[in-house]
């Protein structure tokens, strides 16, 4: 009975839980839903708000405006959404009327009248121009463009314009080069009349573009001939040879070897000859696509179309060189040889370089009565292509190479040694001292091995040391040094031509200011020296006057082995004597060059001393194989001498 009892109690207990957990949960979900509910209707409230703010702050911009003086300018932004729902905002005569897209939620006010429409989301532009109110319309809208006067916002109005504009800065192209920025009758920039100019397209304002060897009109009897100014604007003058490819010497209507007879007239009229004003034809010529009047010799060579380097830059010919080097510059054309735009103008043809090459007071075809045309090859009566070095098929250096281009001395086909770079003169020539430092004790004379009897002595250098070859000399202060009296054949004049170059092998690992050779009076002086800082070769030349340069470059040579350092150096101008082009080699390559239009005559009175930092101080290194040319050498011998002791 007391089982049933307990029972049943259990059961009525477990009743009344399950109702009072229901009741919870009752209570629990009413309280959710009231707080949603009264969340809802929050939003929904301050939806309404948010949209008449909005139609507020639109209200007010457009009544700002409306009692602001004429040239009112100011941006607001409106937000994209109103608490998640996208809305719309029109203007409508006058009135703005906003709402959401649903339209639960809308507003109306008035305005003032406005030009315009409202941007959602974004920056709106309020203005006033003319007692016009405009909402982010365009100025010919808003404004009276094409009245002549600017008014605000207009960036132009006929021949008003806010601010000077080139074509380049139109913002249209920056390719725009040429032209005139104009006002369109929207009162904005118009660049119809700007263009490129060098696109080989006449367009715009442009009078030409890139055209080449026009015929000029009313020539006669020797036609005339323009080119397209570079700057698109016009002609160039007429000439018999314009700027384009020149016609063969054998049709150019010139005696370009002065025997008195003129181009080809042809045979049995197959070819009527117009431009020939002699009588006589010139029989060296075969036909009129001949471009040499000189028999037994080869056509002239351009040097923007030969494939060669002829000016030292990194820039080959008009279309680039074969192993992919881009184009040079100053090549106008294939065939370009005016001494203007000329491939390395220094060594253009005497007779159109633009220099008095004979020193007579004339320059070039024209005015000097000795050039007999625009591309002879010399201002000096009689000079022909035999008397080049390069092209005289004579081994002038005695190398087993001759003339240009299997010569690497020749640095092109009309190089000479008048030049001074590159002509054919190799290591068999030129050489004013080689030291070997091999079998010589203190105080004894050190051999000069070149044959020019420029015998040195040795102070109190160590020199039974391992050298790169044979024995070396090493310095280890003060009055250790070789000594070779002072000889002109040292020196660097400043005369055109006049070249020098230095050869030395050294070893040290003192990470100091290490001297290697040194010819100084004063301030005048050159030098080959290490660089503490950087422990790489340096090169040293200073003037009279203290012009000078001073450079260093390449590897680290401060390691405790054998490298070589080296410069050339060669008066490279006719017209400027004191310019210098110097190089700079470490281990056989060349690794920095220099132009320099300023420095002076280089003739110290002091002696050439190796071992010795500039102005004779003490150093500390191990130095043989010296070599001093009175001449820049080329690339190829530096690599050469550094190749024949290293293998």
């Amino acid at each position: 009975m007391m089982k049933r009892i307990y029972e049943i109690k259990r059961g009525q207990s477990a009743l009344e839980f399950a109702i009072l957990i229901g009741a919870v949960l009752f209570f629990v979900a009413g309280f959710i839903f009231a707080v949603q509910n009264n969340i809802s209707d929050r939003n929904r409230e301050r939806r309404q708000i948010l949209i008449e703010e909005i139609a507020s702050l639109i209200q007010d911009e457009i009544n700002l405006a409306s009692v602001s003086s004429d040239g009112y300018y100011r941006e607001f932004t409106l937000p994209g959404k109103v608490l998640g729902l996208d809305y719309i905002a029109t203007l409508d005569s006058r009135t703005v009327y906003v709402h959401t897209v649903n339209e639960l939620y809308t507003t109306v006010l008035p305005i003032q009248s406005v030009v315009g429409d409202i941007e959602v989301g974004g920056v709106n532009m309020v203005s006033k121009v003319e007692d016009n109110i405009c909402l982010n319309s365009e100025i010919v809208v808003c404004s009276s463009c094409g009245n002549g006067n600017l008014e605000s916002f207009e960036v132009c109005d006929g021949e008003l314009f806010d601010k000077e504009y080139t074509c380049g800065e139109s913002g249209e192209s920056e390719l725009f080069n040429f032209g005139e920025v104009t006002c369109g009758n929207n009162c904005e920039l118009d660049t119809a009349l700007c263009s490129y100019c060098g696109n080989g397209k006449t367009e715009g304002l442009e009078v030409c573009d890139g055209d080449v060897g026009v015929l000029c009109e009313g020539g006669g009897a020797i036609p005339l001939f323009k080119d397209c100014l570079s700057t698109c604007d016009g002609w160039g003058t007429c000439n018999p040879f314009h700027n384009g490819p020149p016609l063969p010497a054998c049709d150019n209507g010139i005696d370009d070897d002065g025997d008195g007879f003129v181009d080809w007239d042809g045979v049995n009229g197959v070819y009527e000859l117009p431009y020939d004003p002699y009588s006589d034809d010139d029989k060296e010529c075969e036909d009129a696509d001949d471009d040499n009047e000189m028999e037994g010799r080869d056509p002239f060579i351009y040097v923007c179309n030969d494939g060669y380097n002829n000016d030292g830059d990194p820039y080959i010919d008009f279309i680039g060189g074969p192993q992919g080097e881009d184009p040079d510059p100053e090549c106008a054309y294939p065939y370009d040889l005016t001494g203007e735009s000329i491939e390395g103008t220094p060594y253009s043809y005497d007779c159109s370089n633009g220099i008095d090459d004979d020193g007579d007071g004339f320059i070039d075809w024209g005015e000097d009565p000795q050039c007999i045309s625009y591309y002879d090859l010399s201002e000096h009566s009689g000079t022909f292509p035999e008397d080049f070095q390069c092209m005289d098929g004579v081994d002038n250096d005695g190398d087993n190479l001759i003339d240009w281009p299997a010569d690497p001395e020749c640095a092109y086909r009309y190089d000479d040694e008048s030049s001074g770079i590159g002509y054919e003169t190799g290591l068999g020539g030129g050489l004013v001292a080689h030291y070997l430092f091999d079998g010589t004790s203190l105080n004894e004379k050190l051999a000069d091995e070149s044959g020019e009897n420029n015998e040195s002595i040795v102070g109190s250098a160590d020199c039974n040391q391992t050298g790169i070859s044979g024995t070396a000399c090493g310095f280890l202060g003060v009055g250790n040094y070789v000594n070779v009296p002072n000889n002109n054949e040292f020196n660097l004049p400043n005369n055109y031509g006049e070249g020098l170059s230095v050869t030395i092998w050294i070893k040290t690992s003192a990470n100091v200011v290490n001297g290697l050779v040194d010819k100084s009076e004063g301030n005048e002086r050159y030098g080959i020296w290490l660089s503490k800082a950087d422990d790489k070769c340096g090169v040293s030349i200073k003037d009279a006057e203290g012009d000078e340069l001073t450079y260093s470059g390449g590897g680290d040579v401060v390691d405790g082995t054998w490298h070589m350092c080296a410069f050339t150096a060669v008066r490279s101008n006719p017209a400027n004597p004191d310019e210098l082009y110097v190089k700079l080699y470490s281990d056989g390559q060349m690794v920095q060059d220099y132009l320099v239009t300023n420095i002076g005559d280089i003739s110290p009175n002091g002696d050439f001393k190796m071992g010795v930092l500039l102005g004779g101080a003490g150093t500390a290194n191990i130095i043989d194989e010296v070599r001093v040319y009175g001449k820049a050498v080329s690339n190829q011998d530096i690599l050469d001498i550094y190749d024949s002791l290293t293998g």
